[in-house]
Order: structure tokens, then sequence, then C-alpha cells
């Protein structure tokens, strides 16, 4: 545990046959230093150290007061977002409701087929880590403007996900802070505002910041706007200097996408080569991105109701694998299933998945919504982000309402398994889970990296936003 921060980093800069069947369904975690002593706690148990811990944070002093989960995960995931035509390289995802506190490690800057217990020291990936024992800030006491183009240009994908690693790792540790979510309902213009901040430490930096995004969804036919847009104020936590404002949506696709490689990285079967994508809107983008980081994927086959969208993805990636427009069982008869879909009716049941499939449900983020059948999520080994989000409006959110699936079906979370406290796959595991909500901490995490290589790159504006 880091007990205080010494002065800010200066950032240097550092720097893959799929089967893949992506189905047309567009899918629109400062916690204190506690360390969390047993392996067989029960989750309800856990939440309530993590709210115990924020009355102690890291550094012992001050007090912070509230910390709630991520309620609604993936907020941004909204089925506007996820309907969006993709960018050319496109991507998509957003999160919503938090608390925590928890983990840390890490993986190299390149983290194709790293074992669980395979990794570099924490924070250590590449040169775009930032010690801890330089200056932040700039002499000329600039912010850098980031725009969407200039995240897309500085988030190197391997980097990304072991920066998402590592955030996951503090939160299990104890060394992050994420405080609930915050609404602001405007029901006169149909829509909200919702701000997501977070603070994280790991060995060779730390980070803070918040998002902050809204859900409009008559903004596409009144204003020609998206109904969801992110905007991350990154900031050095030793003296809140606003370093970088930058775009949040970009932001958001980038990391959902590093989150299903870390889960993958972790579940899915060492040899996997297939990866089959269900809801080929822009999150499908990153999802073969980042999971391509992580195994050597060649085939890929993708599933979505509208034909021209998956005739899209093909164009994409047609050129680096082997892919294909398929059915959802097709799709989840690969070595990794990959869903972002909105719906809240389950499209993938038991016969849709293979014998030792790892799936990362990543469209639900609203409760109600609901892509695999209870069948899927009671039969398989069930790993989740945040145990009070996704229980609130994860994956899992439907059948834990009714009383189906409970504390026992849960296997853990995914910061216990990347900060070694619990296996990840084993030869005895049939079909994995991991249910994503999206947490604020990956938001930071991501700025981070975004942040580090901008500014070695001189990317973006930089202006005198305070005048000092």
């Amino acid at each position: 545990m880091t007990a205080g921060k010494q002065a800010r980093p200066a950032a240097t800069k550092t720097t893959a046959s799929i089967a893949l069947t992506v189905a047309s369904f567009t899918s629109t975690q400062f916690a204190g230093a506690i360390k969390i002593p047993t392996l067989d706690r029960s989750h309800s148990d856990r939440v309530l150290l993590r709210e115990d811990a924020l009355r102690h944070p890291v550094g012992g002093e001050e007090e912070e007061d509230d910390c709630e989960a991520d309620g609604d995960p993936e907020e941004e995931e909204h089925e506007d977002l996820r309907d969006r035509e993709p960018p050319p390289d496109g991507a998509e995802r957003e999160d919503e409701r938090h608390r925590g506190d928890r983990r840390q490690d890490a993986v190299c800057s390149h983290v194709r087929h790293l074992g669980p217990q395979d990794h570099r020291v924490p924070g250590d990936y590449g040169c775009v880590a930032r010690s801890k024992c330089s200056p932040g800030v700039p002499s000329d006491m600039e912010t850098l403007l980031l725009a969407n183009e200039d995240v897309d240009a500085n988030t190197p994908m391997a980097e990304l996900v072991a920066a998402i690693r590592d955030a996951f790792v503090a939160y299990e540790r104890g060394n992050a802070q994420m405080p609930a979510k915050s609404y602001i309902d405007l029901p006169q213009y149909n829509g909200d505002f919702r701000s997501m901040p977070a603070y994280l430490s790991t060995d060779e930096w730390d980070a803070a910041g918040i998002k902050w995004v809204n859900v409009h969804p008559d903004n596409p036919d009144s204003f020609d706007l998206p109904t969801v847009m992110g905007t991350m104020i990154y900031s050095d936590p030793e003296n809140a200097y606003p370093l970088a404002i930058m775009d949040g949506t970009e932001l958001t696709m980038k990391r959902t996408g590093a989150a299903a490689a870390v889960a993958t990285d972790a579940l899915a079967v060492e040899d996997a080569t297939s990866l089959g994508i269900v809801g080929a809107g822009v999150q499908s983008y990153t999802q073969l991105e980042a999971i391509s980081e992580v195994r050597d994927i060649t085939e890929v086959v993708v599933s979505d109701l509208r034909e021209e969208r998956v005739e899209r993805f093909v164009a994409r990636f047609g050129d680096e694998f082997d892919v294909r427009g398929g059915t959802i069982s097709e799709a989840g008869h690969c070595d990794v299933l990959s869903t972002v879909t909105p719906v809240e009716d389950p499209i993938v049941g038991p016969r849709d998945l293979g014998p030792h499939t790892h799936v990362n449900a990543m469209g639900a983020d609203a409760a109600g919504k609901h892509e695999l059948a209870d069948e899927v999520l009671l039969a398989a080994t069930l790993v989740i982000d945040d145990y009070a989000q996704t229980t609130h409006s994860g994956e899992i959110n439907v059948p834990w309402s009714a009383g189906t699936l409970g504390d026992d079906d849960i296997y853990g979370e995914i910061g216990e398994i990347v900060a070694g406290e619990k296996t990840g796959r084993t030869a005895a595991d049939d079909v994995t889970v991991f249910d994503s909500t999206g947490l604020a901490i990956q938001d930071v995490a991501a700025a981070h990296v975004v942040y580090a290589h901008a500014s070695e790159r001189e990317n973006g504006t930089a202006f005198g936003l305070l005048g000092v």
C-alpha cells in the first residue's frame, strides 16, 4: 500500500485464425488502503470492507465519504451509442455506477500469451508509466486538449490492456477510490448527466480523473448529436492540476475492449485462436483489437441483425483475419465470445456455446438487460468486475433480482484473479463468463496512457486553462 504521493511523473513514451461471428445487435469501479485478508469472504462482506476502507484512505490524512459501486454498469453502452455507425477503425462502449477500493499487478508492453502468473512487476508495461518521483505538471502550466482522434492515436492497445490490468489489481488491493456515480436527471430534456470520478495508485504511477457523460436519446433527431457524449478530465493527484481534457467516448470504447482482453487472458484457453462477436456495433471493433493482443486470434465470426454492419466489420478486418458473418451459435462455438448488445431477452443459450468457450458479457449496462440465458450463467465459472455494480445492472442483474442466482454462483472478481488471489482458468473449467459493467478506474487508467503518449509526442492542443 502506498502511503502518500510523491512528485508527479514526467511522461515517457512506449509503445496478433479467428472464427468471429458478429451478431448484429449493438451495445450501447480512492478506496482506502485496506488489505482484504481472506479469500473465502462473501461478496457482501467485501462490499462492506470497501465502504469501511473509504473512511481510511491511502495515506490516512483525510476521510472520504461515499463509495458506491457503479450501479449501472457500462452506462455509456446505450443502445443509441451502440447503434451508431462505427468509425473506420471503430469500436465502442461506456460504463455506469461505481463503488470501490481494490487491487494491483501488471503485464509487459505486449501481453499476448501471458499466463496469470507470468507478468512484470506492477506498472512495468513499457515506457508509458510515469514515475512518482518526477514532476507531472509542465513548467508552462499548460493543459492538453485531446480530441477523439488524439485519443485514438495515443492509445496503443497492448499498453492499455496492461494499464487496465493494473487498475483491476489496484482496486483489489485497496489502492483505488471510486465514489458513487452521481446523476443529474433532466426529464424536461429527456436526458441526464452522470459524473464518474476515480483515483488509483500502482507501484509506478498514480492517477486521478473524472468522466462527465450524458445520455440524451433525442439528440440524433433533434440536434444531430450523439445520444451519448463523454468528456474526461485527467488531473495530477498531488496538486490537482488539470493535465488534460480529452474525449471520453473514444476513451470508453478503447478501455472496454481492454477490459475484455484482461478477462480473456485470465479465463480463456491458452491456445484460443477463434473469436465470436455478437453485436457488430462500434464496440465490436475494440473487442477484436484488444483480444487479439492476448491470444493469437486468426478466425472471427460476427453475428448481427443488420447485415450491413457485418459487411462493414468484415471489410475493416478482412485483410488481418479470416473474418465472416455467421449465426449466434457459430460465434458462440468459437474459443472466445464477446457479446455487445442491448437486449433484455437472452439471445445466447447453452447450446450456442462450445464446451470450453470463454464469454465476455459486455452488453448489459442497466437493470433489466440480459444477454445470456440463466442456464449459461449458472453452469459457468462466473467472474465479475464489481459485486455491487454487476448485481445492480450487469449481466447477472436479472437472475440476481429474481433470486435465481446468488453469491455461491459467483467464482470471484477479475481483480482477485489478476492479483493472484484466485486462479484463472484451469483444465477442469468448461464455459467461463466475465460480467463486465465498466468501472471509472478503467477510464482513469486509460487516460493515463493517452496523456503519457500525447505529451511525449506533443499531440493535442496545449493551452493555459488556469492562467498560472
